[in-house]
């Protein structure tokens, strides 16, 4: 289908609703960086070694180089598979749609995207009929629709129990009695992956980088570095997740920092792939490697 992204409808079983997807998530069978680096790391320190002060900067080292060849391995292999996919469907080229690019042609292999570190494998823009024959490519785990996914709004902070954490110091003692400092999210990071947020909100700030609340992000719906939300679902979610109290709205961890990630529309839907990406950005969000 030339000049336009690949649509299917899945049926699902028994209900006769149809979910739309966009393609299809290609999973490979070597586990991603994540589980990969805990293993190193477990075996840098083996069960039971003291822990006193952490690995030595030297067992530090080794472990980073090690991760980086396995990164090497993983792209090295997925590269391999992606070619083995575009011979097996008959394809001459493979492209990468970026944003709202919606031109593949019938001779090119539309790759959505590529991924690593919690997820192993691959966005592919095929038909059902295609997705049958990448099954059986050696390397691959699995195949799956790449289903489109919508915000739902959710009750906030009194429902978890929120308001009455704050009273409580890092001893779960009551922070007025001991006089320690009360639990507020204080040196923690949230990533909100979602319709982006609003970082102009009083409770969120009112700006956007290091220094501000929300210290950074991406909008993978528009492909640029402006994760400002045009839906609101997402505002709605960082500000029960960190809301200062500024503006009147007081989040569960008021003192935290926030990282946005714009994966769902204007219309507050997108697909699995975006959502994926920015999971794969929340582990790495300066993009280092580290």
């Amino acid at each position: 289908l030339k000049n336009r992204r690949k649509r299917h409808e899945i049926e699902e079983n028994g209900g006769g609703e149809k979910v739309k997807s966009k393609g299809y998530m290609i999973e490979f069978e070597d586990k991603p960086l994540v589980l990969k680096e805990k293993e190193l790391a477990e075996k840098a320190v083996p069960s039971g070694a003291p822990r006193i002060g952490g690995i030595s900067s030297s067992a530090k080292a080794k472990l980073r180089t090690d991760i980086n060849k396995e990164r090497t391995k993983l792209r090295t292999k997925r590269e391999n598979i992606k070619n083995n996919i575009k011979t097996k469907l008959g394809k001459t080229r493979i492209k990468t749609i970026t944003g709202n690019a919606v031109s593949v042609g019938s001779n090119e292999l539309g790759v959505l995207g590529e991924y690593e570190n919690v997820f192993n494998g691959i966005a592919l823009d095929i038909t059902t009929e295609e997705a049958e024959k990448v099954k059986i490519i050696p390397g691959v785990k699995s195949v799956s629709p790449n289903f489109e996914v919508h915000t739902m709004m959710m009750d906030s902070v009194p429902l978890i129990g929120a308001d009455k954490v704050w009273q409580l110091d890092f001893e779960g003692n009551n922070c007025v009695s001991s006089g320690n400092e009360c639990l507020t999210g204080k040196g923690v990071k949230i990533a909100i992956i979602d319709t982006g947020i609003d970082y102009t909100h009083a409770d969120l700030g009112g700006c956007f980088g290091q220094g501000c609340k929300v210290i950074g992000g991406y909008d993978f719906v528009n492909n640029d570095n402006d994760p400002m939300d045009d839906h609101g679902h997402g505002t709605h979610v960082a500000g029960i997740a960190a809301g200062s109290g500024e503006g009147g709205l007081k989040g569960v961890a008021p003192g935290a920092k926030i990282y946005g990630y714009k994966v769902l529309s204007s219309q507050g839907s997108g697909n699995l792939d975006d959502v994926v990406a920015g999971i794969e950005r929340v582990i790495d969000p300066n993009q280092d490697g580290d």
